[in-house]
């Protein structure tokens, strides 16, 4: 009985070992803190690197139709094309394809300036900067082959 009654009674040692247990919880904690930070910064890494992007002359309507031709260069084919508008007003388009693996990819393109439209690809769910860049290379040999203004 005296070492249940001895169990029970607060002492010095409990304060400190919750003190201990309280430090230990914490620095854990912390390390959790820096791996977290560590996966963000890595996902904001992988979407940086994760697709490509080019200017051409142009408009939205110029670059879709220069766009859906690279697609079609590639034997694929164009599955849904989305007009959408931002909070700033700014009007993009976004065609999905997918290629013969069942990778899909996006491509979007956004008005830049008058005369200036940007094109994004996007390969798959974390991006592929390779598969990318082959999908611009072949909207830019559309868009070369298709001219100025020009069509095929």
């Amino acid at each position: 009985m005296r070492r249940i009654r001895s169990l029970l009674q607060p002492s010095l040692r409990s304060p400190l070992l919750l003190l201990g247990l309280l430090a230990a919880f914490c620095a854990g904690l912390s390390g959790c803190g820096l791996v977290a930070a560590g996966a963000v910064g890595g996902a904001g890494y992988v979407a940086a690197s994760g697709y490509t992007s080019r200017e051409y002359v142009g408009s939205i309507e110029r670059l879709a139709q220069v766009s859906r031709q690279g697609v079609r260069d590639m034997n694929l084919y164009v599955l849904s094309e989305d007009r959408q508008r931002d909070d700033a007003g700014e009007t993009r388009l976004v065609l999905r394809s997918e290629f013969e693996d069942g990778t899909d990819f996006r491509i979007t393109i956004r008005q830049k300036k008058a005369s200036v439209a940007l094109v994004e690809v996007w390969v798959g769910h974390l991006g592929d900067s390779g598969r990318s860049a082959k999908v611009l290379d072949a909207i830019s040999a559309a868009y070369e082959r298709m001219g100025q203004g020009g069509q095929q």
